[in-house]
């Protein structure tokens, strides 16, 4: 018998109406700035709790006042703009009316929720 469901949060369960991708914009500044920008580094931004400071200074990149206050306003109208699906809601409510315990996780940055 089946104890638990886990379902990703981000596709399945909720969806981002409006992205601006803020971590994306970081990684493009620092190219225009000729850092070299490893594979890898979307992906720590993406999974990795650190401010938009803290991420720039690991990778290289020299954020300025003004495009940090653009990152988080861009950051800001993402989050705000997430939305759950309805037919998700109700999956997890009839998992949970038959005993069934529900999580949901994400790899994304700390920054789009709670863990």
């Amino acid at each position: 018998m089946i104890s638990g469901v886990v379902f990703d949060a981000f596709g399945t369960v909720v969806r981002i109406g409006q992205r601006t991708n803020p971590y994306i914009a970081l990684i493009r500044e620092g190219r225009r700035q000729g850092v070299l920008i490893s594979p890898g580094s979307a992906s720590l931004a993406m999974t990795t709790n650190l401010s938009f400071d803290d991420l720039a200074l690991r990778l290289g990149i020299e954020l300025y006042p003004l495009k940090r206050e653009e990152l988080n306003r861009d950051l800001e109208r993402e989050l705000s703009s997430i939305e759950r699906y309805p037919d998700a809601v109700e999956a997890v409510s009839r998992l949970q009316d038959a005993g069934i315990k529900v999580g949901i996780c994400s790899n994304l940055a700390a920054l789009y929720g709670p863990s």
